[in-house]
């Protein structure tokens, strides 16, 4: 989403700030995310979630480089599905992930890579790792069952779906944490992204 005064900074160049009838006025743009149509040094920040994992990273990434100002944020919220950390064995659903995954064109463990990716494209960044340990939700199950599964995999899961339906109702000690990458990165002033759109 952007607001319409990134509409005139799309064609005219960065304005000194939004005047106050159009803060709240938002368009939603659809585009390649390898190739925005807007204006270099356009935006002041960027935020995506679980999003750069579906995406070729480093032209995206390379891409928000060029369209946010000097000392513009990007802030990129990533998991890293390789990590993941399951108890006890049968509600281990890891390998159908990184597979699954995979087989959907999204790369698992794009968050463990966000920091060498920011820094290839000349960002400044802090990343953190979540560490919150919640309660597993079997929502999980219903994200993993929405990718393309083999028969083996359906099968695999719906076993893993009754174990753990077993253990919540018993009580029985249960862990599924999915790490998760917080990256807070700064465009610093002198960059090598700063050139229009490509015709």
């Amino acid at each position: 989403f952007r607001s319409t005064y990134d509409e005139q900074a799309t064609s005219t160049g960065r304005k000194t700030g939004p005047s106050p009838d159009v803060v709240h006025s938002l368009l939603a743009v659809q585009a390649d995310a390898a190739r925005l149509p807007f204006a270099a040094e356009s935006f002041d920040l960027v935020f995506c979630q679980f999003t750069l994992m579906w995406l070729d990273a480093p032209a995206a990434i390379g891409e928000i480089h060029r369209v946010l100002v000097p000392d513009g944020r990007l802030v990129a919220i990533e998991p890293d599905y390789e990590g993941l950390l399951e108890y006890p064995a049968p509600i281990a659903t890891r390998e159908i992930w990184l597979a699954a995954l995979a087989r959907a064109g999204a790369d698992p463990s794009l968050g463990r890579k966000l920091p060498g990716l920011l820094a290839e494209s000349g960002f400044s960044a802090r990343v953190d790792l979540l560490d919150h340990l919640a309660e597993p939700s079997p929502a999980r199950f219903d994200f993993l069952a929405e990718l393309p599964l083999s028969p083996a995999e359906r099968h695999a899961l719906a076993a893993v779906r009754t174990a753990d339906s077993h253990l919540a109702s018993s009580g029985g000690s249960r862990v599924a944490h999915l790490p998760v990458f917080l990256a807070t990165a700064v465009k610093t002033p002198s960059n090598r992204f700063t050139q229009e759109v490509p015709p």
